[in-house]
């Protein structure tokens, strides 16, 4: 084995964030239906959704927030909460409509 090459590290041929190719094959589907992915980079990190899910994300960005949920910045553990809600929510609309997209 050659002594300058430590399996424990990524191969200099593959994309920074990825160790093994299995990672760079598992990013091209899409994270909520395993289409092929078109958006992988996004911020605060990687994101893979294929074209429909893009636009379902759209239209559940476009649902009103309940006033109820709404948060001053200040209460931190409201904000975690806040999220964290909020993350089911789209998680619970985006199986939905992969559900009606795909019935099994």
């Amino acid at each position: 084995m050659n002594p300058f090459v430590n399996p424990n590290k990524r191969g200099i041929d593959l994309p920074k964030g990825y160790k093994d190719l299995v990672d760079v094959l598992r990013a091209r589907k899409c994270m909520y239906c395993d289409d092929a992915a078109v958006a992988t980079r996004g911020w605060p990190g990687d994101y893979r959704w294929c074209e429909a899910c893009q636009q379902d994300l759209w239209e559940f960005a476009k649902i009103e927030v309940p006033k109820g949920m709404l948060v001053d910045g200040s209460d931190k553990a409201a904000v975690v909460q806040y999220r964290t809600e909020m993350q089911r929510r789209e998680e619970d609309f985006m199986r939905q409509k992969v559900r009606e997209r795909k019935p099994q």
